[in-house]
């Protein structure tokens, strides 16, 4: 057994914190969208393989059978029944839609990517692409594997499987800890062995690469966003890079030594959820505010930081001292979200009278740079704003439209669905078959989209590299904003 204090433990958590800094610091951030890229394509061939092969095993008349023993108000397959669905009710699912809109750009393990686009078309672009990159892993694999799992664990027919399943987990005491070992070990009785190879690798691949990207972006956050404002100048570029490879270096010490001390007690998603509001809780309210809002203040900003990361601290820390307590992760990140913002609009309100110039922070009207192209003098309003604008190729607009569309499609089902079921109502085998078309949508969808990021990615991969190689570098661009 390995225990959080055991010497495998600590050898496995330093030799996954070693591992990426190794790759940060001898090859930057070209090594850590080298190795993203690689392991992101790895990852969706394999899950849309490992989804394949259950669809294979399990059918849907077992699957089918299996969820329907849910209890009345916690059922599995109607999302209208599910008020005494423990944790993951409607609740989750609306606080989720709430902070994917307040949170939008805000989390600081893509910083380091967002703002390295060629130009901020690219970066838009790259946005838009990103909707349909996770189809395989959010919208197929993390919902159809978890179906499988439960339906193997409770239906008769894999009784033998879920007996032995059971009895390996016997010896482990604690229940979240049960709980999350549940879907791997299932996944060990059902795949083969070259595919057991192939998820092990892509956990270690993603592990590794998670770190890699989390641990450059949270090092140069504190650099780019603490050290420079305090120090009010910019470093040289010998300097900047020897503090930055420092900040990096400090990043995955204190990742290795939480990881050691700090015992998760909360189910992964609950917990993803409050942990990542430390951060995104108040940055939303000051992206927001201080790009949509002329009134909104630097201490305002930090005002909200400083909220939400209090919140959500504490959040973590009563859960893990308190065995069920009434308010879990997703609710704390809800709380966080609303007070970063309102203190936020506090702050400003109270703070220095007076607005921002927000033509010249946005670079719009008679302030507009030139190599970024001619921005509109007033700002876009109503349905312009998703407009494709002259910066889109052929190929970008039939991506953005695309986009749009699938978003669209879906929410049209959402609302006749939702209208359907409160006049008509939906019986438990209609939910069934439409879960089972979502499944075969999202399996198709899942396959085109690995193979175009596949051989799309592959074509990037060589312009960056040519890049790279024939681009001059302007030195003198380490981000620092003069104050003026």
């Amino acid at each position: 057994m390995i225990g959080p204090y055991s010497g495998t433990f600590i050898l496995v958590a330093a030799l996954m914190v070693a591992i990426p800094l190794f790759f940060i610091l001898s090859g930057g951030h070209i090594a850590v969208m080298f190795t993203d890229f690689i392991q992101g394509v790895f990852v969706n061939i394999v899950f849309v393989v490992i989804v394949i092969l259950l669809v294979l095993q399990v059918d849907w008349g077992q699957i089918g059978e299996a969820v329907k023993g849910a209890p009345e108000n916690a059922s599995l397959i109607n999302p209208f029944k599910a008020t005494e669905v423990q944790d993951f009710n409607i609740w989750f699912f609306f606080i989720g839609m709430f902070g994917l809109i307040y949170t939008k750009l805000a989390w600081q393990g893509n910083s380091s990517v967002s703002v390295a686009a060629k130009s901020a078309h690219e970066a838009k672009m790259a946005d838009v692409l990103t909707n349909w990159r996770l189809i395989p892993q959010w919208g197929l694999f993390l919902v159809f594997v978890p179906v499988i799992a439960y339906t193997v664990l409770h239906h008769v027919d894999f009784s033998g499987a879920a007996s032995a399943i059971n009895a390996s987990m016997a010896d482990v005491e604690s229940e979240t800890l049960q709980s999350q070992l549940k879907v791997p070990m299932v996944l060990n009785h059902l795949l083969p062995i070259g595919i057991k190879g192939a998820f092990a690798a892509i956990m270690l691949a993603a592990a590794i690469t998670s770190h890699n990207i989390y641990i450059h972006s949270f090092g140069s956050i504190f650099i780019q966003d603490c050290v420079l404002p305090i120090r009010g100048k910019a470093f040289k570029p010998e300097q900047h890079m020897k503090y930055l490879r420092y900040s990096i270096l400090g990043v995955g010490i204190a990742i290795f030594i939480l990881s050691i001390l700090f015992q998760q007690s909360e189910k992964v998603f609950l917990f993803m959820a409050v942990s990542a509001s430390i951060f995104v809780g108040g940055s939303g309210a000051a992206i927001i505010g201080g790009l949509y809002w002329s009134r909104g203040t630097t201490t305002a900003a930090w005002s909200a930081m400083i909220a939400g990361a209090l919140i959500s601290g504490f959040g973590i820390i009563i859960n893990s001292i308190v065995e069920d307590f009434p308010v879990n992760g997703q609710w704390f990140w809800f709380i966080a979200m609303v007070s970063a913002g309102s203190v936020f609009i506090l702050v400003s309100l109270l703070g220095r009278k007076g607005v921002h110039n927000m033509d010249k922070l946005l670079h719009r009207g008679k302030y507009s740079v030139e190599k970024d192209g001619k921005a509109p003098d007033k700002p876009l309003k109503g349905w312009k704003v998703l407009a494709p604008t002259r910066e889109f190729t052929r190929g970008d607009k039939i991506i953005y439209v695309a986009t749009y569309g699938w978003t669209a499609a879906w929410t049209v089902v959402f609302i006749i669905g939702t209208i359907y079921n409160f006049t008509a109502g939906i019986k438990d085998d209609g939910w069934l078959e439409f879960w089972k078309i979502y499944t075969w949508i999202y399996l198709v969808t899942a396959v085109i989209v690995t193979i175009w990021f596949t051989f799309g990615g592959i074509k990037n991969l060589k312009e960056m590299i040519h890049a790279l190689r024939t681009n001059l570098r302007d030195h003198s661009d380490s981000g620092y904003v003069e104050k003026k």
